[in-house]
């Protein structure tokens, strides 16, 4: 992450984000957490808990009794 480089440092390279390599075009940090929220919300919705319980009342677990999986 050379964007991270202190100004001085950046000085003595001779590699000035912005002007000699590219400053970065996404804040990876802040594009997850508003993607991570959106996901949520998203999850959160009826439509999606609906099918949510569809495919878990299909491919959900399929123990009889006590006995589970040998």
């Amino acid at each position: 992450q050379p964007e991270t480089m202190p100004e001085m440092e950046q000085g003595f390279s001779n590699c000035i984000i912005g002007k000699d390599y590219p400053a970065p075009i996404v804040d990876h940090s802040s594009a997850y957490r508003r993607a991570h929220e959106r996901i949520r919300s998203l999850r959160r919705q009826d439509p999606s808990r609906r099918e949510a319980s569809k495919i878990q009342q299909r491919h959900g677990s399929r123990k009889k009794g006590r006995s589970g999986w040998r």
